[in-house]
């Protein structure tokens, strides 16, 4: 199950957050649509999974906490970088606590 209550970023080409949430309830295709997921591995800051990926069996039963949305990998590796220089500059640090923290 996808967590969208703390996704505050989203690239320039892709859709509204809200539209994103919808199509996930009712389980609904989106190509080209990647999530950027706080990281469940302890080794890991931030998660891209393409959202095709966490429709899966697999993900149901798993929380992802999605904190940005993008169209492509290309814009979603962009986002991704400004989501740590945010952090970045926020905490004077970067770590799993400092984003866990930004995003609480």
């Amino acid at each position: 199950m996808i967590d969208f209550s703390k996704c505050r970023y989203k690239s320039e080409h892709c859709p509204d957050i809200s539209k994103i949430e919808e199509k996930a309830e009712n389980n609904s295709q989106m190509s080209d649509i990647f999530l950027i997921t706080l990281s469940d591995k302890t080794d890991e800051l931030l998660t891209i999974y393409p959202y095709s990926i966490l429709r899966q069996d697999y993900y149901h039963d798993k929380e992802q906490a999605a904190v940005g949305a993008a169209k492509g990998y290309k814009e979603a590796l962009s986002l991704t970088e400004s989501i740590i220089n945010d952090v970045l500059r926020s905490s004077g640090t970067i770590g799993r606590e400092q984003i866990c923290q930004y995003f609480s």
